[in-house]
């Protein structure tokens, strides 16, 4: 098991069609995501740049579900024998999205929260 740590910066582009539904590009990417193993003492870095695009079904702000974006972990080492290393694959999940409901910040992402587990 590894405790990871580090920064996910998350980019968002908000567009309402002519009729106010709104549909949201998401843009993700790991800085400085790391941790050590406690079994093993392999530091691993996560990696890795993803994207969706969400579609609203109705008009007003965007109410986005949870989303997960799967990145990658990298080996600093390489584990001994007979040690098998963890998936490669790291989850990222997030929820939470608050947007911007003023007229100066409309639809503009004021938070989300970011895990890397469920």
């Amino acid at each position: 098991m590894a405790h990871l740590t580090g920064e996910i910066h998350v980019l968002t582009q908000v567009v309402f069609s002519d009729t106010g539904v709104p549909s949201v590009g998401i843009w993700a990417n790991l800085v400085r995501v790391r941790g050590t193993s406690s079994m093993t003492g392999i530091t691993y870095l996560g990696v890795g740049a993803e994207n969706v695009i969400w579609v609203g079904t109705n008009p007003g702000l965007p109410d986005i579900p949870e989303q997960q974006f799967s990145f990658t972990l990298v080996s600093l080492a390489t584990p001994p024998s007979p040690v098998v290393p963890p998936s490669p694959i790291l989850p990222v999940f997030l929820r939470n999205f608050v947007f911007g409901v003023e007229d100066t910040n409309y639809g503009e992402l004021q938070t989300a929260e970011t895990g890397f587990s469920q």
